[in-house]
């Protein structure tokens, strides 16, 4: 056996050795994964968990305990009575994902301290309205979910994360968005379902990376032209505004594969889609369309096309999309 085989073999044996003390020893106890508060305080080696579920418990507060956990990758304390988040809790260098969500949390007590390694933090439905000051500390921060909260601004604080890629303010009231978004620059995906937009800012046009823009749900009746301008734009959703046309400046997007515009005010199909072969995926379900063109036939990549809930006169060229292999709904 030569020497690497040798040492490969001696530490296999260790491993071995390791477990079996673990399992035998009623003294010792190890755990990956925590549920339950207590096992925390049973667990004699720390170093081993990585993730705390401590969501649905009833806790009023952050146990003191995990501050003895120098290696934990994710908590979740969803669904408390959590008031408050301690600076220490995000203080380690291996947390990469903390669910906060469900709790009356007070935003001036929403403590973070520095952090290189948090990616993902999830503060849904908390009733904020603003974000805490100490945010802008974990610059390595890249999804942020802030849904079902009480915002009515996507606030400039926010931009102080700079390698954001991710943004939900789904289900808020948002009524306005800060000029400083567009120094987002590497912003992926903007969710903006369900809030008062009537307009769609600029600003949002601005975003050189955007691949996915979610705008469903709002009150918005137009969309300039400028977004064409979203040359990395792959997904669009506009379900439920007031829309009765699409801007030419569409057809300038080389990456639009999917575009959904049910239920809104579309009385004619918007034929700049004719011009569009990427299109994979086309959603115009309840809107008042009676024809369907030819032109449809041309688009070789669709495999699904949704036209359910229109006053359509003739299917004709559905049954024609059929053959072809695309999925209809009518």
């Amino acid at each position: 056996m030569n020497l690497f085989y040798s040492f490969a073999f001696m530490c296999f044996v260790g491993q071995i050795s390791d477990q079996e003390t673990l399992k035998n020893n009623p003294q010792i106890q190890s755990f990956n994964s925590v549920k339950i508060i207590a096992d925390l305080y049973q667990n004699n080696r720390p170093d081993t968990v990585q993730t705390i579920d401590f969501s649905n418990q009833g806790l009023r507060k952050v146990p003191e305990i995990l501050r003895k956990y120098k290696h934990i990758k994710e908590i979740d304390l969803s669904h408390n009575q959590i008031k408050k988040i301690p600076k220490w809790l995000t203080a380690g260098d291996s947390l990469h994902t903390l669910t906060f969500t469900h709790n009356p949390v007070n935003v001036r007590k929403l403590k973070f301290t520095t952090n290189t390694t948090l990616k993902t933090l999830n503060l849904t439905k908390n009733k904020l309205k603003m974000l805490p000051k100490s945010l802008s500390k974990n610059r390595i921060l890249e999804v942020l979910v802030l849904a079902q909260n009480d915002f009515v601004e996507i606030p400039s604080r926010i931009t102080l994360c700079q390698n954001l890629k991710v943004i939900s303010f789904y289900e808020n009231k948002v009524r306005t968005i800060s000029p400083d978004l567009s120094l987002l620059k590497h912003l992926n995906e903007l969710d903006l379902y369900h809030n008062q937009l009537s307009e769609i800012s600029d600003v949002i046009f601005n975003l050189d990376s955007l691949r996915v823009l979610a705008l469903s749900y709002n009150s918005i009746q137009n969309i300039p032209e400028s977004v064409g301008k979203l040359k990395q734009l792959q997904q669009l959703y506009l379900r439920d505004n007031g829309l009765k046309a699409l801007p030419i400046s569409l057809k300038e997007l080389p990456n639009l594969t999917e575009i959904y515009v049910e239920k809104n005010l579309f009385t004619t199909f918007p034929t700049v889609l004719l011009e569009m072969p990427k299109l994979v995926e086309i959603d115009l379900g309840t809107n008042k369309i009676t024809e369907i063109p030819e032109g449809i036939l041309k688009l070789k990549k669709l495999k699904l096309f949704d036209v359910r809930s229109n006053a359509l006169k003739s299917k004709k060229y559905l049954d024609e999309l059929r053959k072809n292999g695309v999925k209809v709904y009518e």
